[in-house]
């Protein structure tokens, strides 16, 4: 039976409408980290994109110490996308 989990670790900030992590469990377990913006824990987004690109990586180096819990191990990652708008 598959289960999946929404999670929104406090660490990382309330995203604006999605689930930083989502973990599904069955017929295999894959764990989702999406949507990471350049927001602070405040939600608020800087005017400057340099800012704003720094911001998203300490996001993302937060969420990825969350998938190594959740996954134990970071040697099955299967796909990061990096896009900018």
């Amino acid at each position: 039976m598959s289960q999946t989990r929404f999670l929104n670790p406090t660490t990382l900030g309330k995203p604006p409408g999605y689930t930083h992590v989502v973990e599904v469990t069955a017929p295999a377990r894959i764990v989702y980290i999406a949507g990471q913006l350049g927001i602070d824990k405040e939600g608020k987004l800087s005017s400057d994109f340099r800012q704003q690109a720094v911001q998203t990586f300490e996001i993302i180096k937060r969420a990825k110490l969350i998938l190594a819990k959740l996954a134990r191990s970071l040697r099955r990652l299967l796909m990061a996308r990096l896009a900018s708008h």
